[in-house]
């Protein structure tokens, strides 16, 4: 689903510089808008309310948007991949008609799964006021919602108007919680961005009705799609503990962690490392969708078109070493364009630590968080690559590695003490990095075969 890849392509090809900004800033909104929106909130936020709201509402605040965030996160994930699945089939069939019904009722099914979730963690398990618990259940609930829109981000075409719902709901949030933290505290805080989040969300569901037609619900097909993609459901619950299972590691095993007033526990400083760090791939996806993708797609398409079409082996290696060299490029830039990115941050951190106030002692920490979230963009390519060429059981194996990895070296840079906390989480993820780069490049070298007999139903 490159999507609207080619269309932020064409901004690129402008004759000026301000179509390759607004191309590459429009491509960070779509692949990057939830974090984007959340992490710059929560910064905005804590700055901003510093002096003029209680610490301890920031931090529960804090406390209450990152578990959200991370639940949201692995609850969504199954759904979120099946139904990307469903509705790319969907367009490829030219049944845009039923595209809207499968989006309505991913939508549908997150409230109803995660409305549970979300009680049972803020009224069962935490100690929070009614205020508290109501707001941060509504918080659960939207940041859910937003994440399963965000599967239409790369088809809708009318990326101004998305890229303006998040740009409204990030100031309207960020606003009107500073506005209401100083009298009604972490309430207000909740519900100011709350606020924000409901505007983004309405507006990009309206996007996706002015250019989908309308349609039912579609719960049977949504679970036979359940059914039929488990191998992608599992994977969207696999990669996302792989991103998080450090942060949980850490909550829960950390010396350092702090254990919060209302039972649930957190580690603020390595997480506040880490989510500035990650911050640093989103030029580097940008690039991705609007160049990488777009170029391999056409490469790629290409290959099996001319298989259709019965072509000459000949022409099928011509096409497969094309696109082997497409691979081959795109990587290259990527390493350039993401490399130069992370040593700019790691070489500039401490001036960027130093100007914002920030504790020096949390910058090891992010120096190794830039560098995983580096490896962490380049197996995102991999990963990419490998749903193209519809190689579930290998993807998931490889986010297996990355999970398990990353959850043992995590446990182990614990008991070596605090100066390597974050070294397990970059060490995994290089070394998950190079595993999946392997296994595919070890699959195009043998593409024809792959697609004439590995992957040929009618010959297995």
């Amino acid at each position: 689903m490159a999507g609207i890849g080619f269309t932020l392509r064409q901004l690129t090809r402008q004759d000026n510089v301000a179509g390759i900004i607004r191309a590459y800033g429009h491509a960070s909104v779509t692949t990057s808008g939830p974090w984007l929106a959340t992490v710059l909130a929560l910064g905005t936020i804590s700055l901003a309310g510093q002096g003029l709201v209680n610490t301890a509402y920031l931090e529960t605040f804090r406390l209450v948007v990152i578990y959200n965030f991370a639940l949201s996160l692995l609850m969504c994930g199954p759904i979120m991949l099946v139904a990307t699945r469903q509705i790319s089939d969907l367009i490829f069939a030219k049944r845009l008609e039923d595209c809207a019904g499968v989006f309505l009722t991913a939508v549908a099914l997150v409230m109803l799964l995660g409305l549970p979730l979300a009680v049972g963690l803020y009224a069962g398990y935490g100690r929070f006021s009614l205020p508290i618990t109501l707001a941060a259940c509504i918080n659960f609930l939207l940041i859910s919602a937003i994440w399963t829109v965000s599967i239409f981000l790369t088809v809708l075409k009318t990326y101004n108007r998305v890229t303006l719902s998040f740009v409204c709901g990030l100031v309207l949030g960020t606003s009107l919680a500073i506005t209401l933290a100083p009298d009604f505290g972490t309430f207000g805080l909740l519900l100011g961005f709350n606020a924000g989040l409901t505007v983004t969300l309405f507006a990009l569901i309206g996007q996706v009705y002015a250019e989908y037609p309308p349609g039912p619900l579609r719960l049977k097909s949504l679970l036979r799609g359940l059914r039929t993609y488990w191998l992608l459901a599992i994977s969207g619950l696999v990669y996302n503990a792989a991103l998080w299972v450090d942060k949980f590691v850490m909550w829960l095993l950390a010396p350092e962690r702090t254990v919060h007033e209302s039972g649930l526990v957190i580690y603020p400083a390595y997480d506040s490392a880490m989510f500035t760090a990650f911050l640093t791939v989103v030029p580097g996806l940008s690039l991705f969708m609007v160049i990488v993708e777009t170029s391999f797609f056409e490469r790629y398409h290409r290959f099996y078109q001319d298989l259709l079409n019965h072509a000459t082996f000949s022409q099928i290696r011509r096409n497969q070493t094309l696109l082997i060299e497409t691979l081959t490029a795109g990587m290259r830039n990527l390493i350039v364009i993401q490399g130069a990115i992370s040593v700019f941050f790691l070489l500039g951190a401490s001036q960027v630590y130093d100007i914002l106030g920030i504790d020096f002692s949390h910058l090891t920490m992010f120096r190794f968080g830039v560098i995983a979230s580096f490896f962490q963009t380049l197996m995102m390519f991999v990963l990419v690559v490998l749903a193209y060429f519809d190689l579930r059981r290998l993807a998931l194996g490889l986010q297996l590695f990355f999970l398990v990895t990353s959850g043992v070296f995590t446990y182990i840079t614990i008991e070596l003490g605090y100066a390597y906390y974050g070294f397990g989480v970059m060490f995994a993820t290089g070394l998950s990095f190079l595993t999946a780069y392997i296994a595919l490049a070890r699959f195009v070298q043998n593409l024809p075969y792959e697609a004439f007999i590995a992957n040929n139903e009618s010959v297995s």
